[in-house]
């Protein structure tokens, strides 16, 4: 597992917390767009800023980090494609 598989996907609450010196959400978002740091907002309204691509975006890793990043790969095998169709 690489350096990079072994750490969360997005920044914990503590760290966003930490990064924008704030509490409150609206405050939080607020800063994160001052910083040009790119965030979701959740549906019950937490934000969740992807880690990698804030280290990027602060200069901690180069682009080609993101790039290396691999998505977990899906097995497949023993599946039959036809099997559910309708007749």
């Amino acid at each position: 597992m690489s350096e990079i598989d072994a750490q969360p996907l997005c920044l914990t609450d503590e760290e966003i917390i930490s990064l924008t010196g704030r509490r409150r959400r609206l405050p939080q978002r607020e800063a994160l767009q001052q910083m040009g740091v790119e965030f979701i907002v959740r549906p019950d309204g937490s934000l969740a800023v992807d880690r990698l691509a804030y280290q990027v975006r602060v200069g901690l890793r180069p682009l080609a980090a993101m790039r290396q990043a691999r998505l977990p790969q899906v097995r497949v095998e023993g599946l039959n494609p036809g099997r559910n169709r309708a007749p």
